[in-house]
């Protein structure tokens, strides 16, 4: 890899040892080229009042990586990203009353054609849900314990680097590729977001938004929630990417993505979720 197809911002090569830091300059390596297929993005999650054991130590509200679990913003702070590519994925979650019991997602396809796809687009909530045999006969009618078919709207993202706020827990982890899903409660922040987007009329890897969590609230109860704007005048964040290089290299990623989409390679983990971390919560136990 050369150092010319780096984006200004990434500050890692510095960090590595100087035999590295000289290798890398003088050999373009592919060797690690095949690996790319086995690709699984690390995805975006925002910790809520009835995330698992292993949230404990954050704050609802809290933005991490998962399964790296790194903190790229605390509840309510501001942080910013470029979108480089969007896909969907239609799934089958297990019921949250089967917890620990069944993997997560049952099943899972990116066929808009396919029976799954039909469901999940469905404006019919019955066609959301399907009965677990597997469920105890007792509760096979009760939403917790049947399977619900989802759509869900992936972006790839990178962070982008604010100067005025220079020790911004983001900036650790600048202009890696993960996904934020958007589905279940969220669904609709991922369409609002798809508009802001579009909007703008320019490339993917051009645009830049700004992202923060608040509480939000419905008719089922109230959740921690994403809010995707244009940059604050106070964050002093362009609404664009201002430096050519630095798009040069988000689109090198978009083609990567829009090649590992259309070969199917593209598995977002959400085995460390569940279906109600993406519900409001309407009682004091998060459950329905």
């Amino acid at each position: 890899m050369s150092t010319e197809n780096l984006p200004s911002v990434v500050k890692s090569q510095s960090a590595l040892p100087e035999y590295l830091q000289t290798y890398v300059k003088e050999h373009q390596s592919s060797e690690l080229a095949d690996l790319s297929k086995y690709w699984v993005p690390q995805r975006l999650k925002t910790k809520q009042a009835q995330s698992g054991d292993q949230y404990k130590d954050y704050h609802d509200g809290d933005v991490l990586l998962v399964p790296e679990m790194v903190l790229i913003a605390h509840a309510g702070e501001p942080f910013w990203i470029t979108p480089i590519y969007q896909f969907t994925d239609f799934c089958k979650w297990s019921p949250y009353g089967m917890k620990g019991q069944m993997r997560v997602i049952a099943e899972r396809t990116s066929d808009i054609n396919s029976t799954l796809a039909k469901r999940a687009m469905s404006r019919k909530e019955d066609d959301w849900y399907e009965i677990c045999p597997e469920a105890p006969k007792a509760r096979q009618g009760d939403r917790q314990f049947q399977y619900r078919y989802c759509e869900h709207i992936n972006f790839v993202v990178v962070l982008r680097a604010n100067e005025k706020f220079p020790d911004h827990p983001a900036h650790r982890y600048l202009n890696n590729p993960f996904v934020i899903s958007f589905h279940h409660s969220g669904f609709y922040e991922g369409k609002q977001f798809a508009t802001l987007i579009q909007n703008r009329r320019l490339p993917w890897g051009a645009t830049q938004f700004e992202l923060f969590t608040k509480d939000k609230s419905n008719s089922q109860g109230t959740w921690k929630g994403m809010i995707i704007s244009n940059p604050s005048f106070e964050s002093g964040m362009s609404p664009v990417v201002t430096d050519e290089k630095d798009f040069k290299f988000y689109r090198s990623i978009y083609e990567d993505c829009k090649a590992k989409d259309e070969a199917d390679e593209i598995r977002v983990d959400y085995e460390d979720d569940t279906s109600e971390d993406n519900e409001p919560v309407v009682d004091a136990a998060g459950k329905f």
